[in-house]
């Protein structure tokens, strides 16, 4: 059985989703290319490179061959800004969206985001939602 991806990927369904969210997730807590992840199309098995040091033995081809695709992170999903401002809309008032865009002028602005929904008691909600449309392109 295959699974096919929104992304046009298609492997064997011998990995199961929670797989892939988790080594999404492994790929996101780093600074650009520090943690890839791998999927073989054909086996569906995982495989996980933090900067040089392999946590499991890698297949010697993984960078070449077409079998293995790199799970993607948070920047190649392209989920950020338009996501928030998407969120804000639906979420929130206009003023609010207003100050977000301001927040997304400057640098640092995930942090000073993230205090706004604070302030607003709306961080569940964002994190929900974010989640739901992360596992949507996952799929």
């Amino acid at each position: 059985m295959l699974a096919c991806f929104a992304n046009g990927w298609t492997i064997k369904m011998g990995v199961k989703f929670g797989d892939i969210q988790e080594a999404y997730l492994f790929t996101c807590f780093s600074h650009m290319s520090e943690k890839q992840a791998f999927i073989s199309k054909s086996t569906g098995q995982i495989y996980y490179r933090h900067d040089d040091d392999e946590l499991n033995d890698l297949p010697e081809d993984i960078d070449e061959n077409e079998d293995y695709i790199e799970v993607p992170n948070q920047h190649d999903l392209d989920l950020g800004q338009k996501l928030i401002l998407d969120f804000v809309t639906l979420q929130m008032s206009d003023d609010d969206f207003d100050e977000v865009r301001r927040i997304f002028k400057r640098r640092g602005a995930y942090q000073r985001y993230k205090a706004f929904l604070i302030r607003r008691n709306m961080l569940n909600q964002w994190y929900a939602y974010e989640n739901h449309h992360v596992n949507q392109t996952l799929r």
